[in-house]
């Protein structure tokens, strides 16, 4: 068993103080916490764990690892999406002694919540903290579908060490790194050198553009719908909407898609870890960023409550099929529509009879029909036949 206490810094007595405000029982702060008051002992109750890791060692923007509480304090008065919640707030994590000391406690950490089907909320903290939870995943999983929103690409060939800059380029160094897919959402190309996205692109990982997809964000859905493991930097926000960075830019999301992305990442069957990263309390205009980070991580658990598991099981009446002929690659491709939400899956054939579904949207669909093989199954085709 699990000794809390030894991982965690219980919940401040200044949070605590907010189960004194009107309708608190209807509010978020009506959830469990592993308090000075209240001790956890067990977690098979949760659905879903939320901890703070304030480690910012590993990053230029100095002041994040206050974030936790500031966030904490502006989510704690939100009204619950759901009246029956099984959530409990674990508290912060205690940093070790040095960096890889606390990234060695988080890797533990996400190993034992997914070993219990927990999904773990994780607030940071500067965004180098999701190496150690793609090394908890690679323990435990065959292979790891990775989203990250930001609005770079921490991908560095100039540093060795590991750094909130340079994460990507760890994870796809690592020897026997069980990664099938990484795809990063909303990067800015002006802030992003051309060499970068041409090696993702020769390694065969996805790239988005901010303008691509502020043009049409539900094809965001589907990415996250096969994705395990969402890494979600808030710099990827426009400044007006979040100032809470040391280098924000004037272009990102707006607050709005933010939420909706983070209500995707909820919807997804399959996303089992949700971070969030890079909020700094210093440059936080009227506590902007800490409010929205709290609604970010509030429509994340929205959505994690409307989960319907839609994973599909082609043998039942709940999808309807439909097949395209390409007439130049004599290829045909193979859809599936759910019935009970509208979602769409394309079909990746494999060796033999098998295949892999994939998530897919229906202008995919749209663009088969116009004799167009679209990208999502020549990626994963690609990827497939390494």
């Amino acid at each position: 068993m699990m000794e809390f206490d030894l991982y965690f810094k219980p919940i401040s007595t200044k949070i605590e103080k907010l189960k004194n405000l009107p309708d608190a029982k209807d509010r978020m702060i009506g959830i469990t916490f592993h308090s000075v008051s209240e001790k956890i002992t067990k977690l098979e109750d949760f659905d879903i764990v939320i901890f703070g890791v304030g480690e910012e060692r590993g990053s230029e923007n100095a002041g994040t690892a206050n974030a936790p509480d500031e966030i904490r304090e502006k989510f704690y008065t939100l009204f619950k999406p759901n009246p029956s919640l099984k959530i409990c707030d674990l508290g912060n994590l205690n940093l070790g002694k040095t960096i890889k000391d606390t990234y060695i406690a988080l890797k533990d950490l996400i190993i034992e919540f997914r070993s219990k089907n927990i999904v773990p909320i994780v607030i940071g903290g500067s965004q180098d903290l999701t190496f150690p939870i793609y090394e908890a995943y690679r323990k435990i999983d065959n292979f790891l579908n990775l989203a990250i929103i930001d609005s770079v690409i921490d991908y560095s060939s100039q540093k060795s060490e590991l750094t909130s800059t340079s994460y990507i380029n760890k994870i796809i160094q690592t020897q026997n790194n069980r990664i099938f897919n990484i795809s990063v959402l909303g990067y800015q190309n002006y802030l992003v050198n051309p060499k970068t996205v041409e090696k993702m692109r020769k390694l065969l990982l996805d790239t988005y553009r901010l303008g691509a997809l502020r043009a049409n964000l539900l094809e965001v859905e589907p990415i996250l719908r096969d994705a395990h493991f969402l890494s979600f930097d808030m710099s990827a926000i426009k400044q007006a909407d979040s100032p809470g960075h040391f280098d924000s830019s004037p272009n990102g999301f707006d607050s709005v898609e933010a939420c909706q992305i983070a209500e995707y990442a909820g919807l997804s069957d399959n996303l089992s870890c949700f971070a969030l990263f890079e909020a700094n309390p210093l440059y936080d205009s009227n506590k902007q960023t800490a409010h929205l980070a709290a609604q970010i991580i509030w429509h994340f658990i929205d959505g994690f409550y409307q989960r319907v598991n839609d994973l599909p099981d082609t043998d039942t009446d709940d999808y309807k099929k439909f097949i395209v002929n390409i007439d130049n690659v004599n290829q045909n491709l193979v859809f599936y529509k759910s019935l009970k939400t509208n979602r769409w899956w394309i079909e990746i054939p494999l060796t033999g009879s098998n295949k892999k579904l994939v998530s897919c949207s229906y202008n995919d669909y749209l663009s088969a029909s116009k004799q167009e093989i679209p990208d999502i199954w020549w990626k994963t085709f690609q990827k497939l036949s390494r």
